[in-house]
């Protein structure tokens, strides 16, 4: 009975150290998914209309297709509240509460709505749900982002389209489909290594 009661609690402290090393890889792979789309975040091309164009949708893709929905979308909110809170992560070195005031303010609420759609391709990866995935979230980030303007600037829908979405659409859909390329070739060089080094352990 002692070895068995000593057996029990052995296996709960390997539980609970297990869980907890699940918790931190978790809050670290946040934190590095967060500081990707900051950095890239950065690398903009100023165009009329107060939106800039950036290689955001390449980075908010590629961590959705990596981490799926649930870690990308709290990796975006985490970007979101770090730009909230002053911190200058938003495009053009941008930051504080007044950027949710602002022309930019739809698409950046709309990034956590295409986190969680395109992350959903990762349930079960395969090319054809990637691509719809990919595409329904720029759908859902784009809307988000007009109805941003349409608010702040007073436009019409169809000059809201014309100024905050025409643009970018052909860059982003480009922009996500590489995303997809990358994850899947970065998948496919993990998946080799891990099995070259299952191999080497015999």
């Amino acid at each position: 009975m002692p070895e068995n009661e000593a057996l029990k609690q052995n296996s709960l402290l390997q539980k609970e150290k297990t869980e907890q090393h699940s918790r931190l890889s978790g809050w670290l792979q946040m934190a590095l998914l967060a500081a990707i789309l900051s950095v890239f975040s950065q690398i903009s091309i100023p165009l009329p209309g107060g939106v800039p164009m950036t290689l955001q949708t390449f980075a908010l893709a590629f961590i959705a297709y990596w981490a799926g929905s649930s870690q990308a979308f709290r990796a975006v909110v985490l970007y979101l509240l770090m730009g909230a809170l002053g911190l200058p992560v938003f495009a053009g070195f941008k930051g504080g509460f007044q950027c949710f005031l602002g022309p930019t303010s739809g698409f950046l609420l709309g990034f956590a709505a295409m986190a969680l759609v395109t992350g959903l391709s990762r349930l079960r990866p395969s090319r054809t749900l990637g691509i719809i995935c990919g595409l329904a979230g720029l759908a859902c980030c784009h809307a988000m982002g007009l109805c941003g303007l349409m608010l702040v600037l007073k436009l019409s829908p169809a000059r809201a389209f014309m100024v905050g979405s025409l643009p970018f659409l052909a860059k982003d859909v480009l922009s996500v489909a590489a995303a997809w390329t990358a994850v899947g070739q970065l998948d496919k060089r993990l998946c080799f290594a891990s099995l070259k080094q299952l191999a080497l352990r015999f």
